[in-house]
């Protein structure tokens, strides 16, 4: 897989302009049953297998809540949307930033105040953050839109 390790996936996330698109998406659903989680997560990872997408697994925690999701190396945001589309997202991440669907119904964008990597683990569950699983470690992200 390539642009798997530590080092290649934090000059992704920190916007490093050389770096290829990234997203780190989920298709769990609150509420949802194990067996409906399971199964969509299954279609996630075969969905993204055919298009040819590298990806690594992410355990993402948003309002104590926690989710699985990837982290998929050169999606484009456009992409992004439509997977998230199918999977009934209401939020997701982007180089390009917070990717929501508004009250409005439109789809918007929270571009990034501040990024920050944590290279190991960060235990506080006082952060929304994505852990990220590289094949050299765990990396650990937190933004703030």
């Amino acid at each position: 897989m390539a642009n798997s390790n530590k080092a290649a996936v934090i000059k992704m996330l920190m916007g490093d302009p050389n770096s290829a698109f990234w997203a780190i998406i989920t298709a769990d659903k609150a509420g949802g049953t194990p067996e409906d989680i399971s199964a969509d997560r299954a279609q996630l990872y075969r969905m993204l297998d055919r298009k040819g997408f590298d990806y690594l697994l992410v355990d993402g925690y948003y309002d104590g809540y926690m989710e699985q999701a990837v982290f998929v190396i050169g999606m484009h945001s456009t992409d992004a949307i439509s997977v998230a589309l199918m999977f009934g997202q209401e939020f997701w991440l982007t180089n390009a930033g917070l990717h929501y669907r508004g009250a409005d119904g439109w789809f918007h964008t929270a571009e990034y105040v501040h990024r920050h990597v944590v290279d190991g683990e960060l235990t506080s569950t006082r952060y929304d953050k994505s852990v990220i699983h590289c094949e050299d470690g765990d990396l650990v992200f937190l933004c703030e839109v």
